[in-house]
């Protein structure tokens, strides 16, 4: 048994496997891909095989590198050659397999094509885990790098926790818990092995003393994190965080690139358009496969929409949001078969479509819709555009579930039946007639209880609570909901009816007809199949002439946006729209320009760096594809003032007998264009000059196209945890008839110093027992107060040096505390004796040692406080 103990203990081993399997976890939990059940087996032999090289002191470092990489190959390969399909055949051709595809993804890479290989990136993600199991024990039983140790597997899980939320929150309690453990064991292993080299005795049971205390430490600094209410609404904070971020966008945009059909809430990024991601860059030749992608089946062959794009550098189209508002900024979760809200103001001439949709080849999460979807039957997140409201009134009597922002909506129906009629005033009690003395009239009842009308002065009544309790009630809850998102609100009733006419909010909410895409929660796999509810535009050509140009404020913010662009271009806009005097007529010929003047190539050389790509193609090159004809038609229409942006998605298919629906395949792919129109919200276009043109009306069943105007909707926003402590209900208005806002339970500026200061002072109380205690534990009486007298001279500033002697601190410590040499000498000689005579102390000894101890304790903090204060500013020493 004796060969298989460790020097650091065994304990130390299996807590640096439970950090790393929570990073192994959290890739597992996060379910980006298929295959990733292989990951367990691949961390544990890492570990195991970590354990065996780092324990064999003579074998050199490289050396066990060398094997535990070739260890490492054997294992990763194995394993995916087992994930692989016997298909393929046996193990070396499923190597053969693996081997083809690196080469054409690296090839992909190089060329700065949409690379997409998910069993590459399992192979990678096997990769990484066996390297980190591996390295994490011999970090701590080689190196003594704990802190590595810790911070890799902690970088991995909160990476895979901020970009998926299946990974749950109780992972990071644990990966916290297995930490500081971890952490406190390999101090005191390393010492141990420093007192066993110096002979010094100790417990034997100190190891598990400190786990102990380590796992007291962890429960109290995960309950902390758990209940301590953290914000990062500061500008500052953002300000700084966004110019960190930069960097670490540009690798998760390189990352994406690579691959970028993983599952989650839409993890695809830079790249061809028909990645579907967050971005994508103009440029170079367009390369789409044949491979079907979807099949879907409704009643004719719709446009496909997968993502759509507001801000425009020049080169890049992405899915930007304004900073002012990232944070308050979730994707919106919605459950199988769940309506999503959608505003009346943009549903004009629309009608229901249903289509089912049969999944070949997923890219990424993303959900597949026509036009503005309306509900999925399968749970689904929406990524929508978020406005910053200021004092914006709404007339909560006339408002309406279509005209009232979802998140506001409960308040508002509270707010329609609440009635804050004061109560009646209290009548002064009359005297029963047998009450009443002989020869008086019975005291008639005064309408008011006032001094006037009664010599008995009346008690004011408290003022009571507007509306019933349970209604006031739940108002404020709904305010608190709100407030924890950051909208703030306020209302007063009228001094007439005693009603609530008016709703002023302030803050972020969800643009419900502003819709950038839609991603299944749970992730889609080929083979899935779902259905989509769409509202089909029928808006007639006449319809969007009439429409106007009364563009909402958050509309006009996000899509006018525009990048540095050409006088010649600017000026191709105006002509074009020269004698037209509404939108549509503008869009519609810039449209019919684009398609009749411009080349349709698929083939076309990378544009040349630094020139302005809308112009180029314009003006020099004249020729290109979807993506070029769509970016110079929302160019010029934005540079004219008309709200619009790019959607990506599949231009209709054709119709395949053999499976019954429409078969999409990856040269389907297409981007186009989409113009707003108030009260009817988001119109499709279509400039490509190889597409067939869009017809307005009543939707064409056929393949030719649809109109995609999005009165998509925003579902409920993510809420907090619901309020657990019922608001304080307001009280009455007085006589005047004074307004009333009810507050938002908002911390103010002197709670939050308040909560700072006693956070500060506990932590600082944590800190000081930490270091005051800090070697103590195991040691005996009489060693521990002489250390104590050690650590306290020195801490109040005396003159004393590690070199010195016992009996030589004895004396600085008498010369600097008068008083305090008859209890210095005590301790001092107490400690020699045991420490060097091994004679310990008898019961009567200990007691005279303890008062001396809390005697100099007094003189040394008397000594911190006054003492080096008044040498600073005296030049004078105390002097025994």
């Amino acid at each position: 048994m004796h060969r298989l103990a460790l020097r650091e203990g065994w304990t130390t081993f299996w807590l640096i496997a439970l950090v790393v399997f929570t990073a192994t976890w959290s890739v597992q939990l996060a379910d980006w891909a298929d295959g990733l059940q292989i990951l367990s087996t691949i961390t544990l032999v890492g570990l195991v095989v970590g354990l065996v090289l780092s324990n064999i002191r003579r074998l050199p470092s490289l050396a066990a590198h060398i094997i535990a990489l070739a260890v490492g190959s054997v294992v990763v390969l194995y394993q995916m050659t087992g994930f692989l399909s016997d298909a393929l055949g046996g193990r070396r051709e499923k190597l053969a397999y693996l081997w083809q595809r690196w080469e054409l993804w690296s090839s992909a890479v190089r060329q700065g094509e949409r690379a997409d290989d998910l069993y590459l990136f399992v192979l990678l993600m096997a990769s990484l885990l066996w390297v980190l199991s591996y390295i994490s024990v011999w970090f701590v039983f080689r190196s003594r790098w704990v802190w590595l140790t810790l911070l890799l597997p902690g970088v991995i899980l909160l990476l895979n926790m901020g970009y998926s939320q299946r990974v749950s929150h109780g992972l990071v309690a644990l990966y916290l818990f297995a930490a500081i453990l971890l952490l406190m064991r390999f101090t005191v292993s390393q010492r141990e092995l420093t007192w066993r080299s110096l002979s010094v005795p100790y417990p034997e049971t100190l190891a598990w003393r400190g786990l102990w205390v380590g796992s007291y430490l962890a429960m109290l600094v995960i309950c902390a994190g758990w209940l301590v209410p953290w914000s990062m609404q500061s500008e500052r904070i953002q300000a700084g965080w966004q110019q960190i971020n930069g960097p670490w966008r540009q690798v998760e945009r390189t990352f994406n690139s690579w691959f970028s059909s993983l599952r989650g809430p839409g993890g695809v990024g830079i790249g061809g358009f028909a990645s579907f991601g967050d971005r994508f860059e103009l440029g170079g030749p367009l390369r789409l496969s044949d491979e079907p992608v979807v099949l879907v089946k409704g009643d004719g062959a719709p446009y496909l929409v997968a993502h759509r794009y507001s801000t425009f550098d020049g080169r890049v189209w992405e899915a930007d949001l304004d900073s002012r508002v990232a944070s308050y900024a979730p994707l919106l979760e919605f459950e199988a078969d769940q309506p999503f809200p959608r505003s009346a103001t943009t549903g004009g001439a629309r009608s229901e479509a249903e289509y089912t949709i049969e999944v070949y080849q997923p890219r990424g999460a993303v959900v597949y819709s026509t036009e503005a979807a309306a509900q999925s039957s399968v749970p689904t997140r929406l990524q929508v555009g978020w406005h910053t409201y200021q004092r914006e009134v709404l007339d909560v009597q006339e408002a309406t579930e279509e005209t009232t922002p979802h998140v506001l909506w409960p308040l508002v129906e509270l707010l329609k039946e609440a009635d804050y009629t004061p109560p009646e005033p209290t009548p002064t009690p009359v005297p029963e007639e047998d009450e009443t003395a002989d020869g008086e009239e019975p005291l008639a009842a005064t309408p008011e209880a006032t001094p006037e009308a009664s010599e008995i002065p009346s008690i004011p009544e408290r003022p009571r609570r507007f509306g019933i309790p349970a209604q006031q009630r739940a108002i404020m809850e709904q305010v608190e909901q709100l407030s924890r998102i950051g909208i703030r609100v306020r209302f007063e009733p009228d001094p007439e009816d005693y009603r609530v006419h008016t709703l002023r909010f302030s803050g972020p909410l969800p643009i419900y007809d502003d819709v950038d895409a839609i991603y299944a929660r749970d992730g889609l796999r080929a083979g899935d199949t779902y259905e989509i509810v769409s509202l089909v535009s029928e808006a007639t050509a006449d319809d969007l002439r009439a429409a106007g140009t009364d563009y909402p404020a958050e509309i006009t913010e996000r899509y006018l946006q525009l990048p540095e662009y050409s006088e010649r271009t600017r000026q191709l806009a105006e002509q074009l729209a020269e004698g037209k005097d509404n939108p549509y007529d503008i869009a519609n010929a810039i449209e019919e320009y684009l398609r009749q003047n411009l080349t349709y190539n698929e083939n076309v050389p990378t544009p040349p760096a630094g020139r302005d790509l809308v112009d180029y193609f314009l003006f020099e090159l004249r020729q290109g594809y979807c993506t070029y004809y769509a970016s110079a038609m929302v160019e010029m229409l934005r540079i004219l003032d008309i709200p619009s942006r790019i959607a990506v998605g599949f231009y209709p298919a054709d119709f395949d007998a053999d499976l019954g629906g429409y078969l999409y395949r990856d040269r389907n792919a297409h981007a186009w264009v989409e113009v707003y129109f108030p009260q009817y919200g988001w119109i499709s276009f279509e400039p490509t000059s190889a597409r067939r043109a869009i017809q307005r009306g009543t939707p064409d069943p056929t393949p030719s196209a649809t109109a995609d105007g999005s009165a998509i909707s925003g579902d409920n926003i993510p809420l907090d945890r619901e309020a657990q402590i019922l608001m304080e209900l307001n009280e009455g208005f007085g006589a005047a008839g004074g307004a009333v806002t009810p507050p938002p339970d908002q911390t103010t500026r002197a709670e939050w110093i308040a909560r700072g200061l006693v956070l500060a002072v506990v932590l600082g109380i944590t800190v000081f027992s930490f270091y005051w205690m800090r070697g103590t534990r195991g040691m005996t009486s009489t060693t521990r107060f002489f250390t104590k007298v050690q650590r306290a001279a020195g801490w109040s500033g005396l003159p004393t040096r590690t070199s010195m002697t016992p009996y030589e601190y004895a004396a600085v410590v008498s010369r600097h505390l008068p008083g305090a040499r008859p209890h210095i000498r005590l301790l001092t000689d107490l400690y020699v004796r045991e420490r060097y005579g091994q004679r310990p102390p008898t019961e009567n000894e200990l007691n005279r040692a303890r008062a001396a101890w809390q005697r100099l304790r007094a003189l040394l903090v008397r000594y911190g406080l006054l003492q080096r204060w008044r040498r600073r500013n005296t030049g004078v020493d105390g002097q025994d």
